[in-house]
């Protein structure tokens, strides 16, 4: 290898590692726990490595090809009910025996008075998506008040979206999120 072709590569590698470092922020994911991903960013989604696959995935549609999720998966059973409880930030217990996991919303039990306050002793509407490992999938409307529960809860910066999974409101949760971090909200907080 000559001088020139050294030099060279040594430029490309410099250029590479600082290119490399400016990208390094940290991951915009929140784990199923609640907690921010730990790694760097490595992908211009904002996502880290693993992620950002997760991310593509559930956003990805063949070509010219139907998304036969809303036809699948989709249940639309809607029916006015109360929260009684709440665990994980995200695992509710309705009246009627009934139980519902949001649907689109990864966060811990930091959430609970949120979800407690946000819902009080309103009736709630719960629209569920889905049934999937032994959970029904639901997005909550709390009647007469705020709105969505799932969006405010990413909202508030208490919760993330969940990545990991497919759901009918990925847009405005998305967009809650990105209001949570401009605003570094809950989990936002410490991001610079």
């Amino acid at each position: 290898m000559t001088r020139g072709t050294r030099v060279l590569v040594a430029l490309f590698l410099a250029a590479s590692l600082l290119r490399a470092q400016a990208v390094a922020e940290a991951c915009r994911a929140v784990t199923q726990e609640g907690v921010r991903c730990s790694r760097d960013a490595k992908d211009p989604s904002g996502y880290c490595t693993q992620h950002a696959k997760i991310a593509a995935a559930a956003t990805h549609t063949d070509e010219g090809k139907e998304d036969d999720f809303p036809e699948v998966n989709m249940q639309f059973i809607t029916e006015p009910r109360r929260v009684l409880a709440v665990t994980n930030g995200v695992y509710l217990v309705l009246d009627g025996a009934q139980k519902a996991r949001l649907s689109g919303v990864v966060a811990n039990n930091r959430a609970n008075d949120f979800v407690r306050a946000f819902c009080g002793t309103n009736e709630v509407v719960v629209e569920y998506e889905r049934v999937e490992t032994g959970h029904r999938y639901a997005t909550v409307y709390v009647r007469n008040a705020a709105g969505c529960l799932n969006e405010e809860l990413i909202r508030a910066g208490l919760g993330g979206v969940d990545i990991r999974s497919r759901f009918r409101y990925w847009e405005p949760y998305i967009r809650a999120e990105n209001q949570a971090r401009t605003a570094r909200r809950g989990l936002w907080a410490g991001e610079p």
